[in-house]
């Protein structure tokens, strides 16, 4: 692989943006004869997945109108909270950001008793949903992107990490922590209770400010983590997706705005290697990027659906590296299928970190700020 010449050394703890010199001219090696043994162990899982006597979906994105409905009391054990069973917000056009005044409540009492003096408002509580989202590649620089963003004044910060996530579409909604099922699944509910941030601020705003505010979700996974798919109650049946996070949100918000950063993609691949502590050398970055590109190769060759290779966790989670989320284009024309392109603005890490100030300037017209 393209860092395979360096020596057991990589910087720990280095920026987002920090990248080994290397030769450009080199790429990764696609698989040859010897591929099918380094994909060998894979073979044995994979079988249960080609087992699967389920119908393909091949029209899944096609086919998304007719399932993206409420499934209701027909929700199965097992299945991950209906979100298309929530009633679309009334949003109130006073607020730049997508908030609503309710007098009924979703959130537990507790948390209802605690923010009521913070949310209160004559007609009712006041809930936010984000005004726009950072999207983008594991390790493609967004939290830096972030901490510049944020400087602006009319942008709150949400509850999450860093102010920036709350990882709720990609993880948490289904129980996953990056590559770990078994969690508490998080509800709807509670995402809306971690923008309460933005609801306290226009609360004590006046109406020019209220007019300005927002908030936003800036995480990365969200664009390109679908693997919670299966539990969708939506998705019942089938071998590949017909609802995904795109098609919950369009449900939900108003209309978001999509900022997505992307990466030279083997530069990003090797600072995640390292980041989630994949491995601890250059030569192991090298050794696991060969099983995993024979592995996924495989999954192509063999899997009735190429969007299955993509998707499924039985695939994904058997990736010593990330290769199956290094193809943004994959994911992004999931987005588009739901979304409009004037939605999305995209941008190169590499060009960000060139020209800051211009690419702030354009995001900050983009987002009408």
């Amino acid at each position: 692989s393209r860092h395979s010449h360096l020596n057991s050394a990589h910087p720990s703890g280095s920026d987002e943006f920090s990248a080994a010199n290397s030769d450009k001219n080199v790429e990764l090696p696609h698989s040859d004869k010897g591929a099918d043994e380094n994909a060998a162990p894979f073979k044995s899982s994979f079988a249960e997945l080609q087992k699967d006597n389920r119908p393909a979906q091949t029209a899944a994105v096609s086919s998304a109108t007719d399932r993206a409905v409420c499934v209701g009391s027909d929700r199965r054990r097992g299945e991950v909270e209906d979100i298309l069973c929530w009633p679309k917000p009334n949003y109130d056009p006073a607020f730049k950001n997508p908030c609503w005044l309710d007098n009924r409540t979703r959130l537990p009492s507790a948390v209802l008793s605690a923010s009521r003096s913070r949310l209160r408002h004559p007609a009712g509580i006041l809930y936010c949903l984000p005004y726009f989202h950072i999207l983008g590649t594991s390790k493609a620089g967004t939290t830096d992107f972030y901490r510049r963003l944020s400087l602006h004044r009319d942008i709150v910060p949400n509850s999450g990490i860093f102010g920036k996530e709350r990882l709720f579409w990609s993880w948490s909604k289904y129980g996953y922590s990056y590559r770990n099922r078994g969690t508490h699944n998080t509800q709807f509910r509670d995402y809306i209770r971690g923008f309460s941030p933005i609801a306290s601020s226009l609360k004590l705003a006046g109406p020019h400010k209220r007019a300005r505010l927002v908030t936003l979700d800036g995480s990365p996974p969200d664009m390109w983590d679908f693997r919670g798919w299966n539990l969708l109650p939506q998705n019942r049946g089938l071998r590949e997706p017909a609802v995904l996070t795109p098609h919950l949100m369009k449900h939900v918000y108003r209309d978001p705005k999509f900022i997505v950063l992307l990466r030279e993609p083997v530069e990003r691949l090797y600072t995640a290697y390292f980041f989630h502590k994949m491995g601890y050398s250059a030569q192991e970055f090298h050794n696991d990027v060969l099983r995993s590109i024979a592995k996924f190769e495989f999954c192509l060759r063999t899997a009735p659906s190429k969007r299955e290779c993509y998707f499924n966790a039985s695939v994904l989670n058997e990736m010593n590296v990330e290769i199956g989320f290094a193809c943004p284009s994959v994911y992004i024309k999931e987005w588009f299928a739901v979304f409009p392109r004037n939605r999305f603005l995209f941008m190169r890490t590499e060009s960000y970190i060139e020209n800051v100030k211009q690419h702030l300037q354009t995001v900050f017209k983009f987002l009408e700020l």
